[in-house]
């Protein structure tokens, strides 16, 4: 940067008719503003600790999505073993039982159980096998196969955290963009003084040049402590000119000899932006969305409906007896009706038909104190989202007013930084041919200096204003 700004000088009016800096006096680095920005976010901690709970929710969305098509399990069912009179073990009976269930929209039962009895000791006998097989399918999940509430909150979860990634990403990028401005304004801040330094110092030599103060007088003393308070300012901009650059490079763990130019595109294209892009429009309308299906799902569901088909085969009167049944159920509230009709092979077998009836009704009172709070929370998530809505459309009518605040200092503070260019040119130029004074040249370059110091801080205030919105405004797709 100072070698920049010393050529410039240094031109003289070979440089008179060529603006000292296309946008501001000082060397662009060699790394663009993105790339600071992704190294920024790769060290994040927020960022990674978000990236890890997005891997958590994809993994439990992909585990409920596919699960594995059938579940088994296996069931010793209740061992007995009795004893004589004589304290001998006579009997031992069990009933294992091996059932099988059919992953969802199926959702079909099927168990398969052996009764046993055997005798022991003395009442050693063969073994009674009593084998019993049973179906039962749920109906209401084929006849309306609507997915579960359970999956529906995972899709939820899953398009939160990759929101939330999302803005956490565009909070780093903010965050790395103010210590990028810091590091310029500490790079112009040293200019400035490295400006002022050569003032002082070419003030001195002049003094002494021309004999404008005699040795030792309050003039020439004063003279030179303005060189020494000159020196000192710039080691202390120095300073913190090296210290805006560490901090930059531990957040990013790059480094480069000069801070980047400001980034030149918006990160969001604020015109197009609706309230609902809104992140917490978008969260309040999903938890909105899983509060009615709960909700319904509770209060609003119709019967449940299933079919069952059971065979066993039992020892009676050492003859085998099978019996079959096909059957029906439905369970509405506190309701649960079912019957079938089956057939018994025998001796004494033939057709029958069975019914049941079962009513537990639940207090008033507790029944409607749960609708109560399952409404109140339903009506929560109601309001929940038209205030997220309503927020969002002020936050955008206040972003509309901000750009345009921002165009127009942006537009005067290029408009400055053109003339302050073209003050140092004009004067370099009468300075040349004898018409201007070197110190009205120096205070051009200050003023130079300032109006691009000015100019780079709005555009790297922008640029991080840009990352905010990005923040709160949903920019990439997420999973719904």
């Amino acid at each position: 940067m100072g070698a920049c700004l010393a050529l410039a000088l240094a031109c003289g009016s070979a440089r008179a008719q060529t603006l000292p800096g296309a946008t501001a006096p000082r060397i662009y680095g060699s790394i663009e503003a993105k790339a600071w920005l992704d190294a920024a976010r790769n060290r994040s901690r927020a960022v990674e600790s978000r990236r890890l709970a997005v891997e958590v929710a994809r993994t439990t969305l992909e585990a409920l999505e596919n699960p594995a098509l059938f579940a088994f399990k296996a069931d010793s069912g209740s061992v007995r073993l009795s004893f004589g009179e004589d304290g001998v073990p006579s009997l031992l009976s069990a009933v294992p039982t091996l059932a099988l269930e059919a992953a969802d929209p199926w959702g079909t039962t099927a168990s398969l159980s052996v009764a046993t009895e055997a005798g022991l000791g003395s009442a050693a006998a063969e073994p009674v096998l009593e084998p019993s097989f049973s179906v039962k399918q749920p109906l209401d999940r084929l006849l309306d196969p609507a997915e579960s509430l359970e999956l529906l909150k995972a899709r939820a979860a899953l398009a939160d955290a990759e929101s939330e990634l999302a803005a956490a990403e565009a909070r780093s990028d903010a965050e790395t963009l103010n210590l990028l401005m810091a590091w310029v304004q500490a790079s112009f801040d040293a200019e400035s003084k490295r400006a002022a330094l050569s003032q002082a110092e070419r003030e001195l030599s002049e003094a002494k040049t021309l004999g404008t103060y005699s040795p030792g007088s309050a003039g020439l003393a004063r003279l030179e402590l303005g060189v020494r308070s000159a020196s000192i300012a710039l080691e202390r901009s120095s300073r913190s000119l090296a210290r805006a650059a560490y901090a930059v490079e531990a957040a990013t763990g790059l480094s480069d000899a000069h801070p980047p130019a400001p980034p030149a595109a918006a990160a969001v294209p604020v015109d197009s932006l609706i309230p609902d892009a809104a992140r917490a429009v978008a969260k309040a309308r999903r938890s909105l969305a899983l509060e009615e299906r709960g909700f319904a799902d509770e209060w609003e569901a119709g019967a449940s409906l299933s079919a069952d088909f059971s065979a066993s085969n039992q020892a009676v009167a050492g003859a085998d007896r099978t019996t079959a049944r096909l059957g029906a159920a439905a369970e509405w509230d506190s309701l649960t009706l079912s019957g079938g009709v089956g057939w018994t092979g025998g001796a004494g077998g033939g057709t029958f038909l069975d019914f049941s009836l079962s009513w537990r009704p639940e207090p008033n009172a507790a029944r409607d104190a749960r609708r109560m709070v399952d409404e109140l929370s339903l009506e929560s998530a109601r309001v929940a989202f038209a205030s997220a809505l309503e927020a969002a459309a002020l936050d955008l009518a206040d972003l509309h007013a901000d750009i345009a605040d921002r165009e127009l200092e942006a537009g005067q503070l290029d408009a400055s930084l053109e003339m302050a260019a073209l003050e140092v040119i004009q004067l370099r130029a009468e300075a040349a041919a004898g018409f201007a004074a070197g110190s009205e040249v120096d205070e051009a370059v200050k003023l130079w200096i300032q109006a691009a110091a000015a100019a780079e801080k709005a555009a790297w205030q922008r640029a991080a204003a840009d990352a905010l919105v990005a923040a709160d405004f949903t920019t990439t797709e997420v999973s719904e």
